[in-house]
């Protein structure tokens, strides 16, 4: 609970809203998505983070590590969401192509 009232009171709002927002903290990304399913970078400089599930399925029940067939990419800079894509890939499995 306190790390969640630690949050800025933008980013509280945006988790208790069950979606993203541009310029939320990642650590607001972590209470509203869970960890994330594969990460490259470093979130306090440049990182994109991989989602199992689509963006509305994670807003209701977080990261489908069953895996759903598709995938939500996330670029933070600086600590902070910059931008989502829900991402349908190909005929490879998700798992294939972060190894």
């Amino acid at each position: 609970m306190q790390r969640f009232q630690a949050l800025d009171p933008i980013d509280r709002e945006a988790v208790l809203g069950g979606g993203p927002r541009v310029g939320m903290s990642a650590e607001a990304l972590l209470f509203l998505w869970g960890t994330p399913y594969y990460k490259s970078g470093d979130a306090s400089r440049y990182a994109h983070w991989y989602y199992l599930g689509s963006s509305f399925d994670l807003a209701s029940s977080g990261n489908q590590y069953t895996g759903s067939g598709t995938r939500v990419d996330v670029y933070l800079v600086a600590g902070k969401v910059v931008g989502w894509v829900d991402y349908a890939p190909s005929d490879e499995s998700p798992g294939k192509r972060f190894r």
